[in-house]
């Protein structure tokens, strides 16, 4: 019969189970990481195409290839989240998906001058402009984060009205250098010397702030009575920046008055500027854009009345004044009327040049009263057009369609005085963004900044034109009205009734009585066919009022021919969405909007009719960059009401009055009909065969997915119908608490940080098989050690399979024995105080043992959080005559505690032994409670879960330690030492068998021995823990089992036995109980006396040889 050796300290190495990312439970767990950053492209099995991945996402991306071919090509894709069922595909350019007002301005008090824009390397979009008001002139940036949801507040970058009494600052313009950073490039005009200079900004954190660089940036100031400065643009390419700007030449002579260009470039980064020159008498050069290319620039402009121009520029010094565009490679863009000749001059005009992330160049053109390109009335101008070219510039076509500019259209009122001014293009976050200001008339807010997105994300797209359409051409809005005026002032809408009308920086403001209506009406023109019919894109935001069983807010959409009539009609309350059949007066659809406030945020509905068939979608109007709409119906029928009067009607507004006051805004309303309409979306959409791929962008170039995700590819082609699946992953992931991802502490893992406060409870559960399969542990006695933490509290939990719940093994603190000391404060240093000696608190802390710990100063809502640098040997507050130790905080603070004050120390590492007493659990969980933390976030170094190995009989004396450093020595040949700093030292661990340990009892084999044994714990039914005598061969078997130095243990030298109950746990949270330590590569054991596998005290004893562990850093 065995014997209880079990001695009152038992000695032994924490063996961890083989443990990764895969053995934590999702689903159960509630941890958080920190910098989460785009994951690596998976790609199913037989595809060709890589794809590469850049910036942010919080969830895993599904990606599809939607049409194969090559990238920047044909081969394109669509994406959805993998807990989604829809995916998103992409509208094109020719089409509205969103408008903003960034900053409302008027003609007095507050105005705002033409707009630059620019897209950072990592995806922000970034919009600078000058403001001036009563009391301030200066430039500023609107930035919106890649990942953003909304634009943040302006940056000052420029503070005129600090120089006023010299001049003021115009025309911003922006461009990205090689390293990454913005460049920012603005003119500086003097009154006093009639001079105008150029003044440099940068920012190396993607716009959040700016440093000056130059304040004469320019070689030779321009003389402003020669010429009137107008926009800017600069682009870098191959490290040079060209800067180019329209002017007005007013010195007379030849070619005096003519729409020019002012060159200079820059070859060290826009630090300073060389004239080049500027184009006068070389004809018109009218709206100039400008764009960086890979072997040059590209630079766009309108030449003629009806004549706009694109030019490739080899290089920043290429002197267009000197030589004109004669020896550039150029093409035509267009040659409808685009401008109004006035003397030398050019007017009326718009124009602005971008590149997309797939490699296209776009051009949009603002038309001048030609008859031929606008279906919505009478060709009165003022509309916007869209121009798409896919070779670099060197042959343009109509975006829409390609056939005739009418489908191009991108905005239209069919009104030349109710047009965007002062446009600027740029293509980032998946979408084209026109920063633009408004011209109007009577134009109340046309001083104010807005942003017109293009395109975009979304599960249901625009229909095609024509079979196997390209992916430009898409059907898209015949009339775009946007709250640049009231409709009235416009060429294409009537009104009706009374009641309060004005815009504002939400839109247009409909206010009426409870005895008033106001709507608007649109009577299409030509008249649409039934099958054509019209579809509807509105944005409304229900304020107040309004009752979906009338149409007190609504959008109706009538299709009438004189034999035929059919009327869909949206109701919008505060809360509901209904589709509702005008002629059969019944209802269709109804929806209680759920996820978003209609009276807040306001909703975007799509609303289609196609001869008696009508669909209808809606998504809350945000400002998103993929947009998920939910189906309110789909290809329902509507009541023919017969012969009638032969007019289709769009209207939008409150209908009726019903004895109720009611309140709206509609921020755009974007009505398609004719051709425009391609194949409809009144019969519903089938995302099988109506969803529009994105091209693949190709290799160098990224595209923008969502949430600030980023692709690009390389290799062979997109294969149809295979897909690939992107993981976030964190810089500091959870993966890294574990050897097998990462075999240093130093680099773990950290929940999200917080601003200020306490971190979120943050659970870790663990599962080695599945939680609902209990495991054993090879040994009773289960660990759990931590490394590279810097928090105090948590609990370990166990998950019982019979409770199907989580049980408490084990309450953590880590600052056991080292909390509630008194402490004074003296600079960065921190010391025991007479408090000390009253509590009885006074541990002793050896030589720098607290180096990498964390501290706790203060009580009662004055607590700092610190982290320890290093320390002196001695105890806390000078117990008796002894030396005190003394902490040095490398982040103390002036405003921190000085004392006398409570201190609590955390160190950086723990080990918690719990017997556990026969329990079996199918996970173990590490539930780290609220707090706040030095580092504002939690972290952990490395984790490891396993049982201990327990030494029986346990090593012999002589235990050593030793200390290696990182330290690297250099001998000079003059006899100087050099020495440089590796990273940290680490302890290397010696231990061994002096006496002969003998294995008699386990043999013969084929017997059937009871042995001696060791237990952790007198609780009743508790096991043993080790069988004495076994530990030769035992220890052979362990390094088998870690491969040597390839898994990492827990040397655990002192482990109290347990009288049971409380202290079946043990807390080991100082330095030298603990260590995590790779054993050696070899070990042998030497026989002493006896035979080989004989039992009856006749067998071999042995001894085994020393043992090195080498601690992990």
């Amino acid at each position: 019969m065995g014997i209880d050796k079990s001695p009152s300290s038992l000695r032994g190495l924490g063996v961890p189970l083989a443990l990764s990312k895969d053995h934590i439970l999702t689903a159960a767990a509630s941890y958080t990481e920190q910098n989460v950053v785009a994951g690596t492209a998976q790609a199913e099995s037989g595809a060709k195409l890589v794809i590469e991945t850049a910036g942010i996402q919080q969830d895993t991306f599904d990606i599809a290839t939607y049409r194969g071919g090559t990238a920047g090509g044909s081969g394109g894709f669509v994406w959805k989240l993998e807990t989604d069922t829809s995916y998103y595909g992409s509208d094109g350019y020719q089409a509205i998906t969103d408008y903003e007002m960034l900053q409302k301005g008027d003609a007095i008090s507050k105005t705002y001058h033409p707009p630059s824009a620019v897209v950072t390397t990592r995806g922000d979009v970034l919009v600078a402009y000058r403001e001036v008001t009563a009391v301030t002139d200066r430039i500023v940036v609107q930035r919106r984060p890649r990942a953003g949801t909304s634009w943040e507040s302006a940056t000052l970058v420029f503070n005129s009205t600090l120089t006023s009494a010299k001049g003021s600052a115009n025309y911003p313009c922006m461009c990205i250098l090689p390293d990454g950073a913005v460049l920012l490039v603005h003119w500086v005009t003097y009154t006093m010397t009639g001079k105008a200079q150029l003044v440099a900004h940068r920012s190396t954190d993607n716009g959040a702030t700016w440093s000056q660089t130059s304040t004469g940036a320019l070689d030779i100031p321009v003389d402003l009575s020669t010429v009137t400065l107008g926009r800017t643009h600069i682009a870098q390419s191959g490290g040079q920046v060209l800067f180019i700007c329209s002017v007005i030449d007013t010195g007379g002579g030849a070619g005096g008055g003519d729409n020019c260009i002012f060159q200079a470039a820059s070859y060290d980064e826009g630090t300073s500027f060389i004239t080049v020159g500027t184009t006068v008498a070389k004809g018109f050069k009218y709206m100039p854009s400008l764009i960086s290319m890979a072997d040059g620039f590209g630079l766009a402009f309108i030449s003629a009345e009806s004549t706009a121009n694109f030019y490739r520029i080899p290089h920043a010094f290429y002197d267009i004044a000197a030589t004109g565009t004669a020896y550039l490679t150029g093409a035509t863009i267009t040659n409808q009327q685009i401008a109004i000749s006035s003397g030398d001059q050019l007017t009326q005009g718009g124009l602005t040049l971008w590149r997309d992330e797939d490699n296209y160049l776009y051009v949009a053109l603002r038309t001048n009263g030609s008859t031929t390109i606008s279906p919505a009335g009478t060709g009165n101008g003022g509309a916007w057009f869209l121009m798409i070219s896919n070779d670099d510039g060197v042959t343009w076509y109509e975006a829409g369609g390609d056939d005739t500019i009418a489908e191009a259209m991108i905005f239209n009122v069919d009104d030349n005085s109710t047009s965007l001014a002062d446009v600027h293009g740029v293509a980032g976050q998946g979408r084209a963004w026109l920063f633009h200001r408004f011209e109007a008339s009577p134009g109340t807010v046309d001083n104010s900044i807005c942003c017109t997105a293009l395109g975009g994300w979304n599960t249901v797209n625009l229909p095609e034109r024509g079979d196997d359409a390209k992916f430009w051409q898409r059907g898209g809005y015949t009339v775009s009205y946007l709250p640049a005026d009231l409709p009235a002032d416009t060429g294409v809408f009537t009104t009706t009734g009374a009641g309060a009308q004005s815009i504002d920086q939400q839109g247009l403001d409909i206010n009426t009585t409870a005895t008033q209506r106001r709507f608007y009406t649109l009577n299409p023109a030509p008249a649409a066919t039934d099958t054509e019919g019209i579809y509807v894109r509105f944005t409304v935001q229900a304020d107040s009022g309004g009752s979906i069983n009338s149409n007190e807010r609504a959008v109706s959409i009538r299709l009438a021919d004189g034999a035929y009539e059919f009327e869909a009609v949206i109701r919008v309350s505060t809360t509901q969405i209904r589709l509702y059949d005008e002629v059969a007066s019944s209802t269709l659809a109804t929806d209680t909007v759920s996820g978003f406030s209609l009276s807040t945020t306001g909703a975007s509905i799509l609303l289609a009719v196609k001869g008696s068939r009508v669909s209808a979608w809606y998504r809350p109007a945000d400002h998103l960059t993929a947009y998920k709409w939910t189906e309110l119906a789909s290809n329902e029928v509507l009541s023919n009401g017969g012969a009638g009067a032969a007019t289709n009607e769009v209207k939008f507004g409150h209908l009726v009055n019903v004895g109720a006051g009611v309140q709206s805004h509609f921020r755009e309303v974007l009505i398609s009909y004719g051709s425009d309409t391609g194949a409809q979306l009144g019969t519903g959409f089938d995302p099988g065969s109506m969803l529009v791929p994105k091209i693949y962008p190709p290799a160098g170039r990224y595209c923008y997915v969502d949430q600030g995700l980023q692709i690009t590819t390389r290799d062979g082609p997109a294969i149809e119908g295979l897909d690939y699946q992107i993981a976030p992953r964190a810089e500091y992931g959870i993966e890294r608490i574990f050897h097998s991802t990462s075999p240093s502490p130093q680099n773990g893992w950290r929940s999200a940080a917080v601003a200020s406060g306490p971190c979120p409870e943050q659970f870790i559960p663990i599962a080695p098989m599945s939680l609902s399969q209990e495991i054993q542990f090879p040994n009773d006695l289960m660990y759990l050690h931590l490394e590279g933490i810097n928090w105090k509290t948590a609990t370990i939990e166990g998950y019982d399979v019979d409770t199907a719940s989580w049980t408490t093994l084990a309450t953590v603190n880590t600052a056991n024995t080292l909390e509630l000391f008194g402490a004074q404060r003296y600079g960065n240093r921190v010391s025991g105080d007479s408090v000390s000696a009253a509590t009885g608190k006074q541990p002793y802390l050896f030589f720098n043992e607290c180096e990498g710990w964390h501290c706790k100063l203060g009580t009662g809502g004055t607590e700092k959080y610190r982290t320890i640098a290093s320390n002196s040997e001695g105890s806390w507050g000078q117990k008796g005559s002894s030396k005190g130790t003394v902490l040095h905080l490398s982040d103390a603070d002036a405003a921190d505690p000085n004392g006398p004050t409570a201190l609590e120390l955390f160190p950086d590492r723990v080990t918690v032994v719990i017997s556990l007493n026969g329990a079996t659990y199918s996970a173990i969980g590490l539930r780290i409670a609220s707090q706040e933390t030095a580092t504002l976030d939690i972290r952990i170094g490395h984790l490891s879960l396993g049982s201990v190995f327990v030494l029986a009989p346990q090593y012999g004396r002589g235990r050593s330690i030793e200390y290696v450093s990182n330290t690297e020595k250099f001998l000079q040949p003059d006899g100087i030492i050099r020495t440089r700093d590796r990273g940290k030292g680490r302890r290397v661990f010696g231990v061994s068998w002096t006496e002969p340990i003998d294995t008699s009892q386990f043999f013969p084999y084929g017997a059937e021995p009871e042995a001696d044994y060791y237990k952790a714990s007198n609780t009743a039914g508790s096991p043993a823990v080790a069988n004495y005598g076994d530990g030769p061969f035992s220890m052979l078997g362990l390094f088998q089992h870690l491969r040597g130095s390839g898994t990492p243990v827990t040397f655990l030298p002192d482990i109290a036995y347990s009288a049971g109950g409380a202290a079946d746990v043990r807390l080991l949270n100082r330095k030298d109980q603990q260590a995590l330590v790779m054993v050696g590569d070899a070990i042998s054991i030497d026989n002493v006396v006896g035979e080989e596998f004989t039992g009856d005290n006749q067998g071999e004893a042995f001894r085994i040889g020393n043992v090195t562990l080498t601690e992990v850093i």
